[in-house]
């Protein structure tokens, strides 16, 4: 090729590389807006997120604190909100796209990027799910997604400011959430199998990264031992639910999880790639790092989750969901993209990189609908709660900032948002000590129907409000609430 024509197809490359980049940002902005429109209530994560973020700890029953502490932070930007929530999360969200496909980029090139960056949205988990509501999860993809770049990097180039940023991306990760441990594990061991990398990833500035990576995760790991039995017990109950199956059930049941996980991925994905299969092309080398090298780290890798979900099945694992395995599967369609030696560029992969974004812009419309779509059912969910309304009645009480106590965190979380100078708590019983302050009890049950006890001699007052969105027929909302004035000692 000509000096010319080399530099047009660099050029060429930039403007797709540029286009990508808006192009994920807007969708993500659309996300947001559309979030802040459809609905003034909370989803059952992001009300825990209102509730946590009220004061910084070191960790959150069986959560790190990662995410809580960015919340929190962010809040002291744009106000304790619905706009402060979705752009932490869609900000997040970015994240992964953008260094996936650029981890891609340096080894595949920029059209196969843009091919693995399209492949995210067909893993309902992060398509959806991640926007529906997931947040430590989401944090935790984050940081592999930066992680698994800065490792590529560090491979390539061995630059000492690589391996700086990767231990303390690997000490932010313990502190998103506690899998992306497995993730981390794997691919350090992987790179065992790969001369390439083992070469690059083990080297003298390695101890410095496992120093900065141990000095950011510290704090928290001895908080988690101290409170241990918290910290784990959800999370084993959760995964050894029913844990009278056998062994050949407990793989059958992580099988599906990694098979729910990865479609409708592989079927589209697969099915372009197999077609008219001779017309792939061997692709130019586009990376400073062998072919071989990289292809030894993808199988090992590959070879290391079967390993990890067999012995998660033969340690009694029975409740694998596929949100759990997003940190460690997420590189799935950007490594099979990587070991594929197909021509990025031919019309079938542009095909279907439009329609990713006819499956984007479906994703967004199921979002600004879901509100009507749930406002239809007999139990309407958290997005269609009266929120703004349940707060009417009780600023119309005389209440204006104080304590809040409520049984149910979504509807916690919800008026949090509606007074974030007071302070929130979930409980069934008033708080002990108001501090001189004036206190609000309210009762509701999600979906409408009342609680039975009543923890206060005081009489009750009574709203009924209809749901967001909801239908003429469908019962109204109904919470109970008292407002004390506050007792002075």
């Amino acid at each position: 090729m000509t000096a010319a024509a080399v530099g047009a197809a660099a050029a060429a490359d930039r403007r797709l590389w540029r286009a990508y980049l808006v192009a994920i940002t807007v969708y993500f902005g659309l996300h947001a807006l559309v979030r802040v429109l459809v609905s003034p209530s909370p989803e059952l994560d992001e009300a825990e997120q209102l509730l946590w973020s009220q004061r910084l700890a070191w960790g959150y029953g069986t959560q790190p604190p990662l995410y809580t502490w960015l919340q929190a932070t962010w809040f002291s930007v744009t106000g304790v909100s619905i706009a402060g929530l979705t752009t932490l999360k869609n900000t997040l969200l970015w994240v992964i796209y953008a260094a996936t496909a650029a981890a891609v980029r340096r080894l595949a090139g920029t059209p196969a990027a843009v091919v693995a960056g399209a492949s995210l949205l067909w893993l309902p988990t992060l398509g959806w799910e991640s926007q529906r509501d997931l947040t430590h999860t989401v944090l935790a993809t984050a940081c592999a997604a930066v992680a698994f770049w800065l490792m590529v990097r560090i491979v390539e180039r061995g630059l000492p400011r690589d391996y700086v940023a990767l231990g303390a991306v690997a000490g932010l990760g313990l502190l998103a959430k506690y899998n992306f441990a497995v993730f981390l594990a794997l691919a350090l061991v992987a790179a065992v199998f790969s001369r390439g990398w083992r070469h690059r990833l083990f080297s003298r500035y390695t101890l410095l990264a496992m120093a900065i990576a141990g000095a950011v995760v510290a704090p928290h790991l001895v908080w988690a031992v101290e409170h241990w039995d918290l910290v784990s017990g959800g999370t084993l109950a959760k995964m050894t639910a029913h844990d009278r199956r056998s062994v050949g059930e407990r793989i059958g049941v992580a099988a599906q999880a990694v098979l729910a996980f990865a479609t409708p991925w592989w079927l589209v994905f697969g099915g372009l790639a197999l077609w008219r299969r001779g017309k792939g092309v061997q692709r130019p080398q586009t990376t400073e790092l062998p072919r071989p090298a990289m292809q030894a780290w993808i199988l090992a890798y590959g070879a290391l989750v079967v390993v990890v979900l067999a012995v998660m099945a033969l340690m009694g694992a029975t409740q694998i969901k596929a949100r759990w395995l997003q940190p460690m599967l997420f590189l799935l369609p950007a490594l099979v993209i990587v070991m594929l030696p197909l021509d990025w560029n031919a019309q079938r992969w542009r095909t279907y990189q439009w329609v990713s974004v006819g499956l984007a812009l479906l994703f967004l419309a199921l979002m600004a609908l879901r509100g009507y779509h749930q406002g239809g059912k007999p139990r309407p969910d958290e997005w269609n709660l009266p929120i703004p309304g349940l707060a009417q009645a009780i600023r119309g009480a005389g209440f204006q900032t104080g304590v809040i106590v409520v049984p149910n965190a979504v509807i916690a979380g919800g008026l949090r948002l509606q007074f974030p100078q007071a302070e929130v708590f979930v409980a069934a019983q008033p708080m002990p000590d108001p501090r001189g302050r004036p206190q609000v009890f309210v009762q509701a049950e999600h979906g409408g129907g009342l609680m039975s006890a009543w923890p206060l001699a005081t009489p009750p007052q009574t709203v009924r409000l209809p749901f967001l969105y909801a239908r003429p027929d469908t019962p109204l909302f109904e919470a109970r609430f008292v407002v004390l004035p506050a007792v002075r000692p």
